[in-house]
């Protein structure tokens, strides 16, 4: 019985390694078998090796075409401290004016930290050393700014570093063009030790300055999709080469393996939003109106378009990117302008989808046409508003509430989210409310291509007899 049992665990453990070789690393992370995301934990404990003397934030700034806030941080190292090899993680929480901590606008940003709050993170590393030339001089540390790949060297005993970053308006959760927020700063010291079995990241303040309180700027945003019709590469590559010259798979194909990607960058960080599906040995590809996930942008942000070729057994060679703002794209793909950049002969743009989100917000009525003639229980003449809208299929977008015995009447929940096709159009139908028939007092059409188009928050559109004022968010 003895030998049964041995056997039959011998079986139980052979299937179990084939089960583990098999099973996807994410479902062994279920079952507490796989790697997991360590949580992150923030205690108000100062280490005193690294003290933040000084804080600028320029909330009106731009950076690579992106509009956000520059952070320029003066960090400063006890010189009393080894600090040699030590790699640390610069972490900036965000909080609103009652204390709540900010979400940001997409879940898969390189900006969400836990439970989707907006987070920014910078890694940084220090190395120290004395020069051989100069015994005398004291220590010399040498700064790795891993955003940026850029170090530089600080001499002294207490040695100031600038540490810069910046946050993209893009990412913030926040409607507010000027809101106050408060930004706190956390930092994480990694260190090599074989007895740390701890399974938290714990965050420690800075010595110094621990919290930032600042008002922002921010512009108006967009949600948008977009994406490419075609591609054409060409017939050499960067090096006057061949593409593909040691692939071996195809028969000798030599044509690339084209494929492209959107992303928000900035001169500290990536933020991917897609990567299309590779078109294999090719000059050139359709993708049939293929489009990325929807995402937010400020009006003004440039969206970049890299495209590559795919190698499977190096990184992709680049062909090139392209960078352009919403109405940039917009009118390269009505105009079916064909952009080339670096080894791409052409790009096609899809025309970008946009969602446009409005309000109508105001009325104004003639004051000189008399309403209500025949109402007895008011001595008065003024109508009692309504809107409605409608689309170009007569489909009713949204209705107010009535405000009653009224020239001029306004409203905060007539709010319309959409998104427009080419030439579209809304109706906003003015109503006078009566008890048996409700009369038209007149009707506005408002064309989406203006508010597409347009960079301004409020609209005024008229017809005969009244004006409606429309406004963006």
């Amino acid at each position: 019985m003895l030998q049964t049992l041995t056997i039959n665990m011998g079986r139980y453990f052979i299937a179990f390694c084939l089960f583990m070789m098999f099973v996807p690393s994410n479902s062994l992370a279920q079952f507490g078998l796989g790697k997991k995301e360590k949580p992150r934990k923030f205690v108000r404990e100062v280490n005193h090796n690294l003290r933040l003397d000084g804080v600028r934030a320029n909330a009106a700034t731009q950076n690579n075409g992106i509009q956000g806030i520059l952070f320029e941080l003066d960090l400063m190292m006890n010189g009393e401290t080894s600090m040699a090899g030590k790699k640390f993680e610069l972490y900036l929480l965000f909080e609103d004016a009652n204390g709540e901590a900010i979400q940001v606008s997409r879940a898969e940003s390189v900006y969400a930290g836990d439970n989707d709050v907006l987070a920014l993170s910078k890694s940084f590393s220090v190395s120290q050393f004395v020069p051989i030339w100069d015994q005398k001089g004291g220590v010399v540390r040498k700064i790795t700014d891993h955003d940026t790949k850029e170090a530089v060297t600080v001499s002294g005993k207490d040695a100031f570093y600038p540490l810069a970053t910046f946050m993209p308006y893009y990412a913030m959760q926040l409607s507010a063009k000027n809101s106050k927020v408060n930004v706190r700063f956390f930092y994480r010291e990694d260190r090599f030790n074989f007895r740390d079995t701890v399974a938290v990241n714990t965050y420690h303040y800075f010595e110094g300055i621990q919290e930032h309180e600042l008002v922002t700027n921010k512009p108006a945003v967009r949600s948008m999709k977009v994406g490419i019709d075609e591609i054409e590469a060409m017939k050499l590559d960067k090096n006057g080469q061949k593409w593909d010259v040691l692939d071996f798979q195809n028969d000798g194909t030599e044509a690339p393996d084209i494929q492209w990607s959107v992303s928000l960058q900035t001169t500290y960080k990536n933020d991917p939003i897609f990567t299309s599906a590779a078109s294999e040995n090719t000059y050139f590809n359709k993708w049939h109106h293929a489009y990325s996930p929807r995402f937010i942008v400020s009006e003004s942000d440039k969206v970049t378009f890299e495209v590559v070729d795919v190698d499977y057994i190096k990184s992709p060679d680049v062909m090139g990117s392209w960078a352009g703002t919403f109405q940039e794209m917009l009118g390269a793909a009505l105009d079916r302008k064909e952009l080339g950049f670096g080894k791409v002969k052409r790009m096609l743009l899809n025309v970008p989808r946009s969602d446009l989100k409005f309000r109508v917000a105001e009325v104004r009525v003639d004051t000189s046409k008399r309403w209500d003639v025949y109402s007895v229980m008011y001595d008065v003449e003024a109508p009692d508003l309504y809107v409605t809208l409608t689309d170009d299929a007569n489909l009713q977008l949204a209705k107010s509430k009535i405000v009653e015995n009224s020239y001029q009447a306004s409203w905060e929940d007539v709010r319309v989210q959409l998104e427009p096709k080419l030439g579209a159009s809304v109706l906003v139908k003015v109503m006078d409310d009566d008890l048996i028939d409700d009369d038209l007092v007149g009707v506005v059409e408002v064309p989406l291509s203006i508010l597409l188009n347009g960079n301004q928050q409020e609209y005024v559109f008229r017809g005969e007899g009244v004006e409606v004022v429309v406004r963006m968010e």
